[in-house]
């Protein structure tokens, strides 16, 4: 993996959060996080719930992760403490250029399912798409649908 200093930052400004996705059919976008890795690249994370099941979204430049093999992004995430691995789960490795034309990657988790067995720990501190400043770990998100029914 590459090693450098300067790696650009994703850019998110076309995604739109959903605060009111139907119970068991539409995604319910939580709250998102962003930090550094080891080897430098800034990261965007982004915490969201489906049918009962959280979920994290890890994007960032694909600068050095050439490979369709989600290993080394996955192994980038644990070592730089971005999540810790409680359960193998099938990744898989997304590419995609962003708004600022930066090819990226996007490494999708679940955290934990409705029947509350948990596959991940997501360790930054979110903040949340709906209230200003507010600040809570991804844990804390776990559960039945209904409890995502959030209003703005």
């Amino acid at each position: 993996m590459t090693h450098r200093t300067s790696y650009a930052k994703v850019d998110r400004s076309d995604f739109t959060p959903n605060s009111k996705g139907r119970a068991g059919d539409e995604v319910v976008d939580i709250g998102w996080a962003e930090g550094v890795l080891q080897d430098g690249r800034p990261y965007h994370l982004e915490c969201w719930s489906l049918a009962g099941t959280t979920g994290v979204t890890v994007f960032m430049a694909s600068d050095g992760l050439e490979a369709s093999d989600p290993r080394p992004v996955h192994t980038l995430l644990e070592a730089s403490g971005v999540i810790t691995t409680l359960e193998e789960q099938e990744l898989t490795l997304h590419r995609f250029t962003d708004p600022a034309g930066t090819p990226c990657v996007s490494i999708s988790y679940i955290v934990a399912d409705e029947d509350d067995e948990f596959f991940v720990e997501a360790h930054p501190l979110l903040t949340s798409y709906w209230s200003t400043g507010a600040t809570s770990d991804a844990a804390e998100y776990v559960g039945d649908e209904d409890e995502f029914d959030i209003e703005d």
